[in-house]
């Protein structure tokens, strides 16, 4: 293999040739499994987090629907209406001040068992950023000064 293939070889593995001595820039391999790391939790953490919604959402529905004019047991309908008209951006605050101390206390218990998922997603999506931070960078810089054709 000539110099000009090992070279073109070497870049294309992550590594940089400079004045003849061969340094590695950045370990890509590691990164891309930092990232595989952080996407598995991902793919973990969103169905959790789902089923940490619904939970919530029907407790809010069973503490408090019947209170605020809702059939008992639920309906798709009385469902969808509860979690549009009360659990809806402007009217999330309100409702949650309906709760009282054990209701709220309820609804944390059913985070808080739920919650490893995402606490692993957060971790992991942490170090998988310091540690692309941390690895060495590599930039180059190139100034030309292009001449139109015929001029010299």
């Amino acid at each position: 293999m000539n110099k000009r293939a090992r070279h073109a070889r070497l870049l294309a593995e992550g590594t940089l040739v400079a004045s003849g001595f061969v340094r590695p820039f950045r370990d890509y391999r590691r990164i891309l499994a930092r990232i595989r790391d952080v996407s598995e939790h991902l793919r973990n953490s969103t169905p959790n987090f789902l089923q940490i919604a619904l939970l919530v959402q029907n407790y809010l529905y069973e503490a408090l629907g019947p209170a605020l004019g809702y059939p008992v047991p639920a309906t798709a309908e009385s469902t969808v209406q509860f979690v549009t008209t009360n659990l809806g951006t402007s009217q999330i605050g309100a409702t949650l001040a309906l709760l009282t101390e054990d209701q709220l206390a309820a609804i944390d218990r059913i985070i808080a068992e739920r919650i490893d998922p995402e606490v692993q997603l957060a971790s992991a999506t942490r170090q998988a950023i310091e540690e692309i931070r941390r690895a060495p960078q590599l930039s180059f810089s190139l100034q030309i000064e292009v001449e139109k054709r015929g001029r010299r």
